[in-house]
């Protein structure tokens, strides 16, 4: 439930609550769950932005998974998720290209860690891990937001070829391993 726009998403697959940072958060199961907040109900992102989670990663993903994901064909919208090695990133689509930022440094695995993801058309994205900037790159121009597209929470919009050779060689359908908490959605781009 979202406490202030009050828009309820839908939690699919296996999952657990468990204790969070405050109160209860989601124990997600790295193959089946998923949180879907419908497009008529989900936060409408415009020009500033930020979004912020608290996290604890069981295991590093297949590929890029979503902590959040309201986009269109990589046209519209943004993603904001962990790569395959454990880094932090931000995709978003700013005057029709698709721009991404990612992070140097990989987030730690099995502890909580606070990351955020910040857009201004002036400025450009910023990330943050545990309240300090993790990486900076300017963009010029307006975000093009994915209306009409259901925003995900923990799960891949569809099948992904793994990152690392070793894993099959098709398109799998995974979510994050590991939990959620404390999901926001801001307008405007926190410092």
């Amino acid at each position: 439930h979202d406490s202030v726009h009050h828009a309820d998403g839908e939690i699919t697959g296996i999952f657990r609550r468990v204790a969070g940072v405050s109160g209860n958060a989601v124990r997600l199961d790295g193959d089946t769950a998923a949180i879907t907040v419908p497009a008529v109900r989900a936060p409408a992102m415009k020009e500033a932005f930020t979004v912020k989670a608290w996290i604890v990663i069981n295991v590093y993903p297949w590929n890029w998974v979503p902590i959040v994901d309201q986009r269109r064909d990589e046209k519209a919208g943004y993603f904001f998720g962990i790569d395959s090695f454990g880094h932090l990133g931000i995709q978003l689509a700013v005057n029709g290209q698709w721009e991404f930022l990612t992070s140097q440094q990989n987030l730690p695995l099995k502890r909580w860690v606070f990351v955020a993801a910040t857009f201004d058309p002036s400025q450009g994205m910023t990330l943050y891990v545990d309240g300090k900037a993790a990486g900076r790159r300017a963009t010029q121009g307006g975000f093009d937001p994915a209306a009409g597209e259901d925003l995900l929470i923990g799960r891949v919009r569809a099948p992904m070829l793994p990152a690392q050779w070793l894993h099959p060689k098709y398109p799998v359908w995974y979510s994050f391993d590991g939990i959620v908490d404390e999901i926001e959605l801001l307008e405007g781009a926190a410092s």
